[in-house]
Parts: structure tokens; C-alpha cells; sequence
């Protein structure tokens, strides 16, 4: 590893670099980096130059025991650097290459080009060899190209655990204000059980979840008076209502932003809302996957999880359908909230059933 550090120094002090052609980078700094870290430039059954995809050719392939591990792209400059990139995701697709390094010899990026999402989704960590530290710099080389952990697979674990960790941060920091608003549009539902095991704590005692549902309503009723605010519906009324408007009826058509569609059957209704949803949020619509009923997983992409599924138009995505109409209808509401529509966008069109 020092040496790695003081190669990288020695670079940053000369800072010659960006006066180097692009063959004059592979040598002098893409084998040397290479060799630093435990691959033999000169054995092509472990770093084949020019490796021929199509009518391209990748700079080098890092392979052992002829598995092939890693597409690594040499360019003196990146201003065709979107088409660059999917150019290597492309022939990493073909090749069923997991791990995939474009670099200048200066700047370096490193992708998981497998994985879903754009460009800078697939892309796990990136540094300047000009303004970045040399320690940082080798030590992410040595998690990412050291040959060790390239064979080993630690390389490839090492990347998606940041894919999957940005990931989910973006996600929940996407989700946290539509929970919020979720609790204070149905606190019955979401506040009744902590108020009660608060109040056990403090007082000894446990309230029934019945009075503590009447104190939780008549605080709502307070609040918004003195606030002058409107009340935020309440679950077991949107309940009675779905239950009541729907009961003994069949649905014939429903329509959403003005737009009609005509369907035979509830499961239908829902089906057809996933794919308009999906055709308005192409990018974001797996979040539908953390929609649950009662705790109860709702879609999955595993079609064994439940009793009986259909799969959602265009996407591997499955829907349970062993669900009730009174769930659909929650289900309908749970999938406008998340993607940010107001529940009078969608209106049934029902008929009492023959």
C-alpha cells in the first residue's frame, strides 16, 4: 500500500499528467497502478489489453482462471462522457461484467454497470488524482482494483453495499415527508398505539385503545379549531365509506386526472392504476413495493410470496390478489398518497352488482 501512496504523490508533484497521450497513460499510469496492486501487466490471463467487444475494444480486461472480472476504459479526456459511459455499460451487459472502471489517469470512475438506474445510480465512487488524498486515493483503489479482492468478490460487495446503502438513503429521505403526512393525515391509525404504551409508562397503568382513539380524536377536533385548520380524515371514516359505497356494487369504469377507463372488475381497476402511475413515474414507481396493508406486503417481486398475483403491465413487479374490495379501495388511496395525488383525482363509477 505505501507504494501505491507514493506512486499517486509522485504523480500529484510532477503533475505531467494531463501532457500524456492516452497510450502513454495506460503505461505509465494505468499498468503501474495495476502492477502496485497485485495484477502482472505482462500475463494477458490476468489483464488482456484491447479486448475485442463487437466492433469496439475495451483498454483491458481484468480476468483470473478465464472468468472475467472487470472492464477497465482508458480516455484522455471525458467530453463524450455520457456516451462513454453507456458505451461501457453496454458491452458490460454483453460480457456480464459486474464492475467497470473508466479513467483519464487522472480522474477515475467506478461503476456497477449491471445494476438498475441511470448513469450516476450505477456509479459507486469517483476521485482526481489532483485534488484528492493520496492515502484516500489508494485505499479506494485498493478496495476496488486490488487483484485479491477482485477475485475474491470483496470488490464487488464492496461496491454494492454503497450502491445499496445510497439507495436506501435516498429513498428514505424521499419517504420520511410523505410518513409524516401520512400520521398527520391518519393519527387514529398511527398514534393510538404509542400514546397508550406512553401512558402506561408514565402512569402504571394501560389506557384501552378505544379511549385512547376518543382522546386522539377530540385532540384533532381541538387542535384544528384553535388553529383554524381543516381536519385531517380519519381512517375509520374513509373506511365506512369505501365499505358503504361499494357494498353490492360492481365497478364498471373509473377516472383519474379527468381521463376515463372503462374495467370489469375491481383487481382491474387497480392493475390499470399501477400502469398509468407507472407511465408517470417510470424512474420512481418500485417505491410501490413499500406500500403495505395492515403490515402486509401488497406488491413484491417475488410472484411465490403470495397465494395468488398478477404481474404489473411492463414492469417484474407483482400485485397480491388475495385482497378484498374494501383493500383495494386502501390500497388505490395508499398508492396516490405515495406518489403524491389527492384521492379526489380518482372517482369509481359503480353499478349494484346482477
Amino acid at each position: 500500500m505505501q507504494d501505491l501512496i507514493e506512486f499517486i504523490k509522485k504523480i500529484q508533484t510532477e503533475n505531467r499528467i494531463n501532457k500524456l497521450e492516452e497510450a502513454a497513460i495506460k503505461q505509465s499510469i494505468v499498468l503501474k497502478i495495476l502492477s502496485l496492486l497485485g495484477w502482472d501487466p505482462f500475463n494477458i490471463d490476468e489483464i488482456e489489453p484491447d479486448f475485442q467487444v463487437g466492433d469496439g475494444k475495451v483498454d483491458f480486461l481484468l480476468k483470473c482462471d478465464n472468468s472475467k472480472k472487470l472492464f477497465l476504459m482508458v480516455k484522455k479526456d471525458f467530453n463524450n462522457g455520457q456516451n462513454l459511459q453507456d458505451q461501457l455499460f453496454a458491452w458490460s451487459v454483453q460480457w456480464n461484467i459486474k464492475l467497470a472502471v473508466l479513467t483519464s489517469g487522472a480522474t477515475w470512475l467506478f461503476f456497477l454497470p449491471l445494476m438498475g438506474g441511470n448513469a450516476e445510480e450505477k456509479k459507486i465512487l469517483m476521485f482526481d488524482i489532483h485534488f484528492d488524498r493520496a492515502e484516500d486515493i489508494a485505499q479506494d483503489l485498493n478496495a476496488f482494483l486490488n487483484k485479491q479482492n477482485i477475485i475474491s468478490g470483496e470488490a464487488q460487495k464492496a461496491a454494492e453495499n454503497i450502491y445499496y446503502d445510497r439507495k436506501k438513503a435516498v429513498l428514505i429521505s424521499e419517504h420520511l415527508p410523505k410518513a409524516w403526512l401520512k400520521v398527520i393525515n391518519e393519527p387514529e391509525k398511527y398514534l393510538v398505539d404509542i400514546i397508550a404504551k406512553v401512558t402506561k409508562e408514565l402512569s402504571g397503568y394501560e389506557p384501552d385503545l378505544e379511549t385512547v382513539r376518543e382522546f386522539v380524536l377530540s385532540e384533532i377536533k381541538t387542535k384544528a379549531s384553535t388553529l383554524k385548520v381543516q381536519q385531517p380524515p380519519i381512517l375509520d371514516k374513509i373506511k365506512k365509506i369505501m365499505k358503504k359505497d361499494v357494498k353490492g356494487k360492481t365497478i364498471k369504469a373509473f377516472s383519474f386526472q379527468g381521463q376515463k377507463y372503462e374495467v370489469h372488475s375491481w383487481k382491474a381497476m387497480v392493475l390499470k392504476l399501477c400502469d398509468i402511475i407507472y407511465d408517470k413515474h417510470k424512474e420512481d414507481f418500485e417505491n410501490i413495493l413499500f406500500i403495505t396493508l395492515d403490515g402486509r406486503n401488497c406488491f413484491s417481486r417475488n410472484p411465490h410470496e403470495f397465494l395468488e398475483c398478477e404481474k404489473i403491465a411492463r414492469m417484474e413487479i407483482y400485485m397480491d390478489l388475495h385482497l378484498t374490495v374494501k383493500d383495494m379501495l386502501a390500497l388505490c388511496k395508499e398508492i396516490l398518497l405515495l406518489f403524491g395525488y389527492k384521492e379526489n383525482e380518482l372517482i369509481i363509477e359503480s353499478e349494484p352488482a346482477p
